[in-house]
């Protein structure tokens, strides 16, 4: 299968790990996670991880979602919400860090 290729064949089921704690710590809802997994506004394959890396919207930043696909589900691996979203994504795509799907 071709990288980035399994985002789009996921099943609905999203398992978190430890980020639940760092997601308490930010103030980051399990819905805003699932809504940014579930329509990004833009979304990402980083080919230094292997991880797929879904943008979406909290409070006018940018939240940043970063999960793995296993077995057909989604596992989030780290979340957090930026201003400097746009530098970050300008930075990963002209590194040829992430492609964008």
């Amino acid at each position: 299968m071709a990288q980035g290729s399994e985002a789009g064949v996921v099943s609905s089921v999203i398992h978190y790990t430890i980020v639940e704690i760092r997601m308490s710590q930010y103030s980051i809802s399990r819905e805003e996670v699932e809504d940014t997994l579930r329509s990004p506004l833009r979304l990402f394959f980083d080919v230094g991880s292997n991880r797929y890396v879904a943008i979406g919207k909290k409070n006018g930043h940018g939240l940043v979602v970063v999960y793995e696909v296993a077995h057909g589900e989604k596992v989030v691996v780290t979340t957090y919400h930026t201003s400097k979203v746009d530098k970050i994504m300008g930075a990963k795509l002209s590194s040829g860090r992430w492609i964008e799907l």
